[in-house]
Order: structure tokens, then sequence, then C-alpha cells
């Protein structure tokens, strides 16, 4: 019986840190799905833990097709990369993958528009007006992630950023529901056998 509560315990204490390991996007600039009134000059994200600097992301405008940036660079937990020449209006996606200090590469993607009202960095911004909103990019981005991709998307937001972010205290607080059920049931079953 005492066995069986220390295991209780310690898995409390493990399988939080174990959920909450893996890297995810606090913060990102243009952040996911905010309308630009200019292009913008650099694409940043702020990951929760260091990252290794073979993480990388690459952006693709609302046809699918890569846009060209200048080199990405890793200052510990920011990943980011410089637009080298001015976007035209229409809708963009970020497309990133990133290893964290975990070890384990995970990636995800998510949308910003540009709506300038004079874009005159852009040569043919009148001639070439938006299609549709289709943003997946047929290429993929590098580094390939691995078993955990589907673990951090942008579908799943987290509550300080709306970004592409995964939110790990659902998951922590799961477990550990699951963890006080089971200790209940093992308990009442017990105290029935004496």
């Amino acid at each position: 019986m005492k066995r069986i509560l220390i295991l209780m315990f310690a898995l409390l204490w493990v399988v939080p840190g174990l959920v909450s390991a893996h890297s995810y996007i606090e913060e990102s600039a243009p952040a996911k799905d905010e309308t630009l009134s200019a292009s913008p000059e650099q694409i940043e994200m702020t990951f929760n833990t260091d990252i290794e600097k073979l993480s990388s992301f690459k952006l693709y405008d609302e046809k699918g097709k890569t846009v060209k940036i200048g080199a990405t660079s890793v200052n510990e937990n920011v990943l980011s990369g410089p637009v080298t020449e001015p976007l035209e209006n229409g809708v963009y996606t970020v497309k990133w993958a990133a290893i964290g200090e975990d070890g384990h590469s995970v990636s995800g993607e998510y949308s910003f528009t540009v709506a300038a009202a004079d874009n005159s960095g852009a040569a043919d911004a009148s001639s070439s007006p938006s299609a549709d909103n289709n943003t997946a990019g047929s290429d993929t981005p590098p580094p390939s992630p691995s078993a955990d991709t589907g673990s951090n998307t942008a579908d799943n937001s987290s509550s300080a950023a709306s970004d592409g972010t995964k939110n790990p205290n659902m998951g922590t607080a799961i477990t550990i529901g699951v963890i006080i059920i089971a200790a209940a049931v093992i308990l009442i079953l017990r105290s029935r056998k004496k």
C-alpha cells in the first residue's frame, strides 16, 4: 500500500515535467492571424526553451510559393530571419521546425496578412490580387520533424499568445487528474478487501 502511494506521488512530480518539456512558441512577430498595414522587416519567434542552431523556418505566399528571406538565426530561445524584400498584399504562412533543448524536433505553422494601403515596394501588387486563402506550401521546412511533430502545431494555441503555440498546462492537468483517480480507485479497492 505504501509503495503504491509513493509511486503515485513520484508520478505527480515526474509526469508534469515530461509533459511540459517540449519547446513551443510563446510569442511571434508577426503574430498568428495578425493583419499588418506594412510589410514586416523581420519574422521572429520566441520559444519557451532554448532551441538548437539547426532550427529554421520558411515563408510561403498564398499560392504556396516560397518567399525569399535572409539567413535565419537562433539566439538562445529566439528564431528570426529578415524579410529582404517588401511583401505584396496577401496571406503569408510561416512554417517552422525547431529542435528544443530536450533534443526533440517540433514543427508548426501560422499565417499572417499584409494589407498595406500603399504597397509601393511590391512591383505588381495591384495586378496580382488574392485568389484564395490557400496557404499550404508544397515544400517542407528543414530540419525534418520527428514523430512528435503533431505535438506542436498551429492549431494548438496558448492563452498567452495566439501564434501557433501549445499549452502544456492542459496535458499536465489531465495527467494529474488521471493519477489522482487511479490512486483513489486503488485505495477504495484495498479498503474493501480488508
